[in-house]
């Protein structure tokens, strides 16, 4: 579920903020209550409830916010000559604007909600460009072997667990994708 408000407020933006800052304080989402995120936002209780349902919603928001960063992204390689140079740089780009933030919180962000991401930027793929350049059945099962692979190296690299720098897991992404394509 989406907040209440499409527009974003300052207050809505202080909540999302603030569960961020819980999360970074390696506090779990299970274990944040609405009277944390009130408290660390420095609003009152109505305030959240007149943006949000619940806590979920932030979540959800979050994840949309990941998701318009990376869209954004492929609609500007689309309009590159260099597609695969110019969406790893863009995506690489808006990660190390948040390289803090998502690896203090991928840390306490359930894991359906990276499955949930990765879903739909599997359908960006498959709604913007399968349309317009279509590709055989081999092609695209390894576009979506690749997209998949790719996002779990990022959330390895996130996690600790990948012991390639950012720079180089863009560079590799972008020689993948130009193999595939």
């Amino acid at each position: 579920m989406k907040s209440k408000k499409s527009k974003p407020t300052r207050a809505s933006r202080q909540i999302k903020e603030a569960v961020k800052r819980l999360l970074a304080k390696k506090k779990d989402i299970n274990a944040i209550t609405v009277m944390d995120i009130s408290k660390e936002a420095n609003v009152n209780r109505g305030t959240f409830y007149n943006h949000y349902d619940n806590i979920n919603d932030i979540i959800n928001e979050i994840e949309e916010d990941l998701m318009n960063e990376f869209v954004e992204s492929w609609h500007r390689a689309e309009k590159s000559d260099t597609f695969a140079d110019s969406l790893m740089t863009s995506v690489t780009s808006s990660i190390r604007k948040h390289e803090q933030e998502y690896s203090e919180i991928i840390k306490y962000i359930p894991q359906y909600t990276f499955t949930d991401l990765k879903s739909k930027i599997l359908k960006e793929i498959t709604s913007n460009y399968l349309k317009k350049n279509p590709v055989d059945q081999e092609t695209k099962a390894g576009l979506f072997i690749l997209a998949n692979g790719i996002a779990a190296c990022y959330i390895d690299y996130f996690q600790k667990k990948l012991n390639v720098d950012l720079d180089e897991l863009s560079k590799t992404s972008a020689r993948l994708i130009k193999r595939i394509l």
